[in-house]
């Protein structure tokens, strides 16, 4: 009897252990594919945002071109660094 029932335990903990793996296969499949999609969405994100950068550099360069030739070289240097210390 004590045999019999250790024997259908162990069955039971073998066919319990497969699933458990298997399940966690699936779902780390599905982790995987999900990290992949975040991924993805990352470097569209950040091609974006890399993308505001450079125009945003333009359109300063822009800017301190119109500034130069408005304001004298001093000037600008002064208003430069009054612009970043209010930074």
């Amino acid at each position: 009897m004590v045999h019999l029932v250790l024997l259908v335990h162990q069955v039971h903990l073998v066919l319990l252990v497969h699933l458990v793996r298997l399940v966690h296969q699936v779902h780390l499949g599905h982790l995987a594919h999900m990290v992949h999609l975040v991924l993805l969405a990352h470097q569209v994100h950040l091609g974006h945002l890399v993308q505001m950068v450079r125009w945003v550099l333009l359109v300063h360069q822009v800017h301190l071109g119109h500034l130069v030739h408005l304001v004298r070289p001093v000037r600008v240097v002064r208003l430069v660094l009054l612009v970043h210390q209010v930074h």
